[in-house]
């Protein structure tokens, strides 16, 4: 793996992991945490995800609101506010002001296709932002903070399903044009190339150039493993190994794979983030779906602490949580 993704052991925590997990952060775009679960925990939690998959509903993505049983939400809390790892993010992120934060949900085998999804998946979170002034003004700012935390429930293999990072392309914002970068302009350019020029895409080394300046760094991410990201970082979802890929079918729409039972991909996301980075998250969202994403962020903290008998600082209450996104 490359070492430009810190690795943080959370059984050696002190001062200078810390820092060194932070200059990853700041520096490449994120960080990855090991041995906060154990893997009866891990293996507990996908036995309880393959269960709610076989429910009705959505085939991709099933969220903490969907749960009617109070013993299934206080299993996800294990995981979503499990409280090693947010200890460990008020350290990493003491001068930051950060709050843990929902959309919480898992995520299931999600795979992009190496030829058929547009721009072999490459993005970002914010990308929805950057079409507003206001909000790459946010960007740029070197107060923001918004990311995503993902808790994977299973080793990377073959199948993929892991993440693949572009270390430092969260400071293009900081660039005389914000967002803008060589990585940034070869992802652009496969998506021209996918639409209108498919045979020259499909050339191998056309191919191997293009990731080539992109420069990504696949993440050796094991069972129950975090990785902390920037939502300014460009990434995807691993590939499945090209051999493998071609045994597969893909659900292209829903950027889905059918997978072994054995090697079935499962994947716990949520937020974290401070006011301003809450704040460019909202100038968006609002604009695309007229503030239903607000309600939604609010249902699901109340379902996923109930109460708010949950005690921890960047756990925030209901009523601070609403602070935060109508500020």
């Amino acid at each position: 793996m490359n070492n430009k993704i810190f690795i943080l052991d959370s059984k050696k925590i002190n001062d200078s992991e810390l820092h060194k997990a932070k200059l990853s952060y700041d520096n490449h775009g994120a960080f990855i945490i090991t041995n906060i679960f154990t893997h009866p925990q891990v293996e507990e939690l996908r036995t309880f995800s393959k269960k709610l998959f076989l429910k009705n509903g959505d085939k991709r993505v099933r969220g903490i609101q969907e749960l009617e049983s109070n013993k299934d939400k206080v299993l996800l809390r294990k995981f979503f506010a499990e409280e090693k790892l947010l200890n460990i993010l008020i350290k990493i992120f003491k001068k930051n002001n950060i709050f843990l934060l929902p959309p919480y949900h898992i995520a299931k085998n999600y795979l992009p296709h190496s030829f058929e999804t547009e721009a072999m998946g490459w993005h970002r979170d914010c990308n929805g932002e950057t079409n507003y002034k206001a909000c790459v003004r946010l960007l740029k700012d070197k107060s923001y903070t918004f990311g995503k935390i993902g808790i994977y429930l299973q080793d990377n293999s073959e199948y993929g399903g892991a993440i693949d990072i572009v270390p430092g392309s969260n400071r293009d914002f900081f660039n005389l044009f914000p967002g803008y970068s060589f990585p940034y302009f070869a992802v652009k350019l496969i998506t021209i190339l996918q639409r209108s020029f498919m045979k020259i895409y499909k050339l191998p080394f056309v191919r191997s150039g293009l990731l080539r300046i992109i420069n990504a760094t696949t993440a050796n991410i094991n069972a129950g493993d975090i990785i902390i990201f920037d939502s300014r970082t460009i990434h995807k979802g691993t590939f499945a190994s090209a051999d493998i890929e071609k045994t597969m079918k893909f659900d292209h729409s829903n950027l889905q794979a059918e997978l072994p039972e054995d090697k079935t991909k499962f994947v716990l996301y949520s937020h974290f983030g401070n006011q301003v980075g809450i704040k460019s998250y909202f100038i968006d969202r609002n604009k695309r779906y007229d503030k239903k994403e607000m309600d939604f962020w609010i249902k699901d903290q109340a379902a996923l602490f109930g109460n708010n008998s949950f005690k921890n600082e960047l756990a925030p209450s209901l009523k601070t949580l609403k602070s935060l996104i109508h500020n």
